[in-house]
């Protein structure tokens, strides 16, 4: 992955995957990622993560635990 592409929540990277589940998500996250359109996170618990300008655009977080989450600046859309 591009450094920019890394940088700029806006650019899919080339060869994206959503993450299957939260902990490949918070790793990925933990790794520079920030697009993370489409992902199917339905039920994942994430309490207390921070997903500062994360795309999230599309994902379904359906029954997520989501307490204390930072979203800051993501598209939740």
């Amino acid at each position: 992955m591009k450094n920019n592409e890394t940088k700029n929540p806006d650019i899919e990277p080339a060869n994206y995957e959503p993450p299957k589940n939260s902990a490949e998500l918070l790793r990925r996250y933990n790794n520079g990622e920030r697009y993370f359109a489409n992902a199917k996170l339905w039920r994942s618990r994430l309490a207390g993560a921070s997903l500062e300008q994360a795309n999230l655009e599309r994902a379904d977080l359906s029954y997520s635990f989501l307490r204390g989450v930072n979203f800051f600046g993501s598209n939740l859309r």
